[in-house]
């Protein structure tokens, strides 16, 4: 269903690839059902994907928060999204930078933990 080709910004029938995803992987037996939690960062919009799946997000903003959804109306429905999510206490926001925490707050009105990205495996020369 999501394929290189359109799960980036899921154009040009957003609503209806969501609802062919969650049909093609709901139910008892879907790899899917033993999930606890899903987990976005590139493009975070991905999260938009798994909503419908009720299970905990990590949306990790490790680009731009409209990475993925550049034209103004897929814009706004993604802010919709993102605040729908950060409603739910059960989900987290979150940023790999003090930028885009900042850049979240500003734009969605939502205050993102923020988690620096790990660099500990990379030998120091």
């Amino acid at each position: 269903v999501l394929t290189k080709e359109n799960a980036f910004d899921f154009c040009p029938r957003p609503h209806a690839l969501r609802r062919a995803f969650f049909d093609a992987y709901r139910g008892p037996d879907s790899p899917l059902a033993a999930v606890d939690a899903f987990v976005c960062n590139h493009p975070p919009a991905l999260c938009e994907a798994y909503m419908p799946f009720n299970k905990s997000l990590l949306v990790v903003a490790t680009v731009n928060l409209e990475f993925s959804r550049e034209n103004e109306e897929r814009w706004a429905e993604w802010l919709r999204s993102l605040r729908a999510i950060a409603a739910n206490r059960r989900n987290v926001i979150a940023a790999n930078n003090p930028y885009d925490a900042a850049y979240i707050r500003h734009f969605a009105g939502i205050e993102a933990e923020y988690i620096p990205s790990y660099c500990g495996y990379a030998a120091r020369s």
